[in-house]
């Protein structure tokens, strides 16, 4: 299970940005980078190893949906990112979107969330904050970390 996110505090800063630039609609981006186990043997296979994020480029995203309620990434654009970042041999390691409320998944975000099984990671417009989730049988809140790690794709 993925129990924290590491993204630099630059990188922090550019979504801080992109919500402004977007708002008040809302911002979306992917989140490229790696997932490593941060405990547990490497040796033995165990779903119960605990996961971390790193992310380390922003992918930033149109929100097809124009809209301060919602946010939509049209499919055309969402396939030749995944592939992008693929041909780099990095993963999309979470989805990252803005909220002008509370930093929190909506009941769309967690309908969505089934679908995407990666970190949430949202910014509120509202309270100029991060918070990261995972949906596992609930929503989770998980760690952010913020690390010095910088990537140029």
């Amino acid at each position: 299970m993925i129990i924290t996110i590491s993204i630099s505090q630059q990188h922090l800063l550019d979504l801080e940005r992109i919500s402004n630039e977007c708002y008040p609609t809302e911002a979306c981006a992917l989140l490229e980078g790696t997932f490593k186990t941060i405990n547990g043997s490497s040796d033995v296979v165990d779903d119960s190893n605990d996961e971390q994020a790193d992310v380390l480029a922003i992918i930033r995203m149109r929100n097809a949906d124009d809209s301060i309620y919602s946010f939509r990434i049209d499919s055309n654009e969402l396939i030749n990112a995944y592939q992008e970042i693929s041909s780099r041999n990095k993963e999309v390691v979470g989805i990252f979107h803005s909220h002008s409320s509370r930093a929190y998944p909506s009941l769309t975000d967690k309908k969505y969330m089934e679908l995407n099984p990666v970190v949430w990671l949202i910014y509120s417009t509202l309270s100029h904050s991060f918070a990261a989730f995972i949906l596992e049988d609930k929503v989770v809140q998980i760690s952010l970390e913020t690390s010095a790690i910088q990537y140029q794709p």
